[in-house]
């Protein structure tokens, strides 16, 4: 995940890391039968602790819309909590070629799915309290999670614009609520 967070997914190269932990190649190899599968161990484990932020962020009591907005926003609070661990996951996101092949990408769907899910219930539970007009969660759930990635590349903005990173996912969160039904931002 260093490697990641330091040169991107094109500077990790199994070469790169035998020497970050002083191994042999040939011995990454044992662990990894190619960088395919290495991507697909570290984005698995980067979903899992994600996953376990998402839960803390859902710990406190709220409104239905108070937890649909902490529960997608949970993306960008893990960028503080966890750098490197969301520099991967952002990686992922962001790179326009596919990385992984059908199989390894399927595992990694298969880890962000139980996430998704979450994510998505939290948007059922608010149409279920009437706080939000019907609709599909999962569809809801994959367009704030597109827009708040959005968001995450204008933090390299922040201090040097009148909008910060914060205030524009607010916005959107809220904006995408009142879409949804809200009257008026969470």
């Amino acid at each position: 995940m260093k490697i990641v967070a330091e040169s991107g997914l094109d500077g990790l190269t199994m070469a790169r890391l035998a020497d970050e932990v002083g191994a042999s190649i040939g011995s990454t190899y044992r662990y990894f039968p190619g960088k395919a599968e290495l991507v697909a161990a570290l984005q698995a484990e980067a979903v899992a602790r994600f996953a376990s932020h998402l839960q803390d962020a859902l710990v406190a009591p709220g409104a239905p819309t108070e937890r649909v907005a902490r529960a997608h926003l949970a993306y960008l609070t893990f960028a503080d909590a966890a750098p490197e661990v969301f520099a991967l996951i952002d990686a992922s996101l962001s790179e326009p070629r596919r990385v992984l092949d059908d199989a390894a990408a399927a595992a990694v769907e298969a880890s962000l799915e139980p996430v998704l899910a979450v994510c998505a219930a939290t948007i059922d539970d608010a149409v279920a309290a009437g706080a939000l007009r019907p609709g599909d969660a999962v569809v809801r759930t994959h367009a704030l999670w597109a827009a708040l990635h959005g968001v995450s590349h204008f933090r390299k903005r922040d201090g040097r614009t009148a909008v910060s990173s914060s205030r524009l996912a607010e916005e959107v969160v809220g904006t995408m609520l009142a879409g949804w039904g809200l009257d008026g931002p969470s």
